[in-house]
């Protein structure tokens, strides 16, 4: 299905307005995860995301998913949950 960095894409499990959320395997520990691809349509998405972001990258606690790691490609951006 494609792959991005190292995390093999899987089925889409989720749909929104300005992304959708997919299963991913990270190949080289076989660790499933999931991918929140956002587009690269504006500056306005683009502010929003990277405040996500900084509150994922703050927020520690054992109901909330974590962050994994970010990526990037000409189009998208990857958030790794």
């Amino acid at each position: 299905m494609g792959r991005v960095g190292e995390y093999e894409m899987g089925k889409t499990i989720a749909t929104g307005a300005f992304s959708k959320v997919k299963l991913v395997q990270h190949v080289p520990t076989s660790v499933e995860y999931v991918a929140k691809i956002i587009p690269k349509t504006n500056q306005d998405v683009e502010n929003d995301i990277r405040v996500e972001i900084s509150i994922l990258r703050r927020v520690r606690h054992e109901h909330v998913v974590q962050l994994i790691e970010i990526l990037e490609s000409p189009r998208n951006y990857y958030i790794i949950l």
